[in-house]
């Protein structure tokens, strides 16, 4: 509160307009010519206000867009905690995820979950795929005879596009027909599980994605909403934001925290207290002789006799 009175009195309630930056730093040369790092004002990190936090701007003026941000953080943090818990299941020795592991087994880097997926379904197999498989090969050979045969025998594949406007067979037709049949395909039971683990942590780490993306177009939003209000602030908002939602708000978390102190100090007294005196003497004394007893006819026992 002093420095804040100090800049008040140095700027004027202005100052609660006032923003401090952060920006990425870069490599330039000083007048000597050593190297040395500045900030890159191309590229912003961060902004605080400098008398007011930017916490305070979005609580009283953006409450809605503040909700919405925190509802995108608390699904991304879900999903996280969601694709952690499916890796570390099928992480094991027989573990489904095992194949997409890195080299230390701690995480799928998204290049081998990719390969591991393109691998398996190249395993994928069906008669129209032979078949596309074989045009394929035939139209590199020129072989449109046979080609048409085989198209003649499938009756499968006219359900695919296989030729160009003209009629004639298309290899980019053929090789679109060929994935879209591969699509169909059904994966061998020995892989079943395996792929649909994959596709299901795939899909898991999509949504992840889809989700931080929201997140970098909400806080975007945000900032700039924020951003804006600071250079509208009117005086009368500036003292209310001051004195009402930060330093009265400062004092009462200090009053409470201060009494909060006191209330915790005298309830350790009190449960001290209780345990000094939980037994009554006379308890004490019985199990005291008691113990006396039984240490007695142990060492009888041991052969001392006095």
């Amino acid at each position: 509160m002093q420095d804040d009175v100090y800049v008040i009195k140095a700027s004027g309630y202005e100052a609660g307009r006032e923003i401090e930056y952060v920006y990425a730093q870069k490599k330039a040369k000083d007048e000597s010519g050593e190297e040395i790092k500045v900030d890159d004002t191309s590229k912003m990190k961060s902004f605080e206000g400098a008398l007011i936090s930017r916490e305070i701007i979005e609580n009283e003026y953006f409450e809605k867009e503040l909700i919405v941000l925190n509802k995108l953080r608390e699904k991304s943090t879900l999903l996280e905690s969601e694709i952690d818990e499916m890796r570390e299941e099928e992480s094991g020795d027989e573990g489904l995820l095992v194949n997409a592991l890195n080299e230390k087994g701690d995480s799928i880097p998204k290049a081998n979950l990719n390969k591991r997926i393109k691998e398996l379904e190249s395993k994928k197999t069906s008669p129209v795929m032979s078949d596309i498989t074989k045009l394929i090969e035939l139209l590199d050979e020129g072989n449109t005879i046979e080609m048409e045969q085989i198209v003649q025998d499938n009756s499968e594949l006219k359900g695919y596009e296989l030729r160009n406007k003209n009629g004639s067979f298309g290899k980019a037709k053929l090789k679109a027909a060929l994935k879209e049949a591969n699509e169909k395909a059904v994966m061998p039971e020995i892989y079943a599980d395996e792929y649909n683990a994959l596709l299901a942590y795939q899909a898991k780490v999509s949504e992840k994605e889809e989700s931080d993306k929201a997140i970098k177009e909400a806080q975007k939003t945000l900032d700039e909403l924020v951003l804006a209000k600071y250079g509208e602030l009117s005086i009368d908002e500036i003292k209310h934001l001051l004195f009402n939602k930060k330093w009265m708000a400062r004092l009462e978390g200090d009053i409470v925290d201060a009494i909060d102190q006191v209330l915790n100090e005298l309830a350790s007294k009190v449960v001290l207290i209780a345990k000094r005196y939980e037994h009554t003497l006379g308890e004490i004394e019985e199990k005291t002789a008691q113990s006396k007893i039984k240490v007695k006819s142990a060492l009888e026992r041991m052969g001392y006799i006095w």
